[in-house]
């Protein structure tokens, strides 16, 4: 799951970290956003994205195993290094599968 891009709020980010779960994902990797506007303001936010992900990660039953990787306890951990889970945003701020 990419973080930190640009018009991505906090709550954005947490809102597809809560429907990761929800959809009962076994693993996900979490990647931040870089481009050439990157800067202290874009760190620190992103910073706050991961931070706030991995706590929400942790308290919903997953481990961590990596810096950007986590995987459901009852779950058997994946041969796989990413299953990858993309949300679009549309204009109305609805996530689409």
């Amino acid at each position: 799951m990419l973080f930190g891009h640009e018009g991505q709020h906090l709550n954005d980010y947490i809102n597809d970290v809560k429907k990761a779960i929800e959809l009962g994902v076994p693993h996900i990797t979490t990647y931040p956003f870089f481009d050439k506007k990157h800067n202290s303001e874009t760190y620190d936010k992103q910073k706050q994205m991961y931070e706030t992900g991995q706590d929400q990660l942790k308290s919903n039953g997953y481990i961590q195993y990596s810096m950007v990787d986590f995987h459901k306890k009852d779950k058997k951990k994946s041969n796989y290094s990413t299953i990858l889970l993309l949300f679009i945003r549309s204009s109305n701020g609805i996530l689409k599968k």
